[in-house]
C-alpha cells in the first residue's frame, strides 16, 4: 500500500485513489534478513499520481521495483464512509 504512506502524505485531506497500473519486478530471491522499501511520487498531475517503489535487502542490494498510477480525488469522507457508503447500496 505505497499510496496509504505517500499520497496520504501529498493530501492532507483524505483521497480516494484507484490503481490505474501496477507494475512490479522481481530482481533478486529474498534469502533472509530485513527488508527496506522506499516509496516516491515520481509525477504527479491532478488527478493523476506516479509512484516508484523499490525494495533492498540488508546489503542494500535492489531486490524488486514497482511503478503505480493512481487516479486520485480528495473527498470529505473517510475511508470507513466510502465503504459503507457502497456497501448500502449493494
Amino acid at each position: 500500500m505505497a499510496w496509504v504512506a505517500v499520497i496520504s502524505h501529498y493530501y492532507p485531506r483524505y483521497v480516494i485513489a484507484v490503481t490505474t497500473d501496477l507494475t512490479v519486478k522481481y530482481l533478486k530471491p529474498i534469502t533472509e534478513g530485513v527488508l527496506r522499501a522506499v516509496a516516491r511520487i515520481t509525477h504527479i498531475k491532478e488527478p493523476m499520481a506516479l509512484i516508484t517503489a523499490e525494495l533492498r535487502n540488508k546489503d542494500n542490494e535492489l531486490i524488486g521495483a514497482s511503478t503505480m498510477t493512481y487516479w486520485v480525488t480528495p473527498t470529505d469522507k473517510t475511508l470507513n464512509d466510502v465503504i459503507n457508503e457502497l456497501r448500502s447500496k449493494a
